[in-house]
């Protein structure tokens, strides 16, 4: 990127819960990035994780940036920031798949899930594994 470039992207998520919708809005510059859930539809009683995903070669890796906050209207909402050009040694753009897990009873399950820089070919059933194998 240069200097002063910026990127601006809403990331819809796909629900895997009935009930449950929500979205990541994506600011990225040079330097820095951020990115923030906003999650309709949670139980107060809910624990959300958020998980940025990618393919390497020996299959789905991924990325915990946290705990999901929920309020007693069934709004979660995250807030991360990051170095695009280092994610845990990976640039943003090598991660195609942003997902929301959540946690019941010690065991995980996919909530969420999208894209980050578009529609790209994910074999979900194992990028979901992985998610909730994390």
């Amino acid at each position: 990127m240069i200097r002063n470039d910026y990127r601006h992207a809403l990331i819809l998520l796909r629900s895997s819960v009935k009930g449950m919708s929500g979205h990541v809005r994506l600011e990225r510059r040079t330097l820095n990035g951020s990115m923030r859930f906003s999650v309709s539809g949670a139980g107060t009683s809910d624990n959300l994780r958020a998980l940025l995903m990618r393919k390497g070669k020996n299959g789905w890796t991924g990325v915990q940036m946290g705990a999901l906050r929920v309020d007693n209207r069934g709004q979660a909402g995250l807030t991360w920031t990051f170095d695009p050009r280092n994610i845990e040694g990976a640039a943003l753009e090598d991660y195609p798949v942003v997902a929301v897990v959540q946690l019941k009873n010690g065991q995980a399950e996919p909530a969420l899930s999208g894209f980050v820089n578009g529609s790209t070919d994910v074999d979900w059933s194992q990028a979901m594994s992985a998610a909730c194998a994390m």
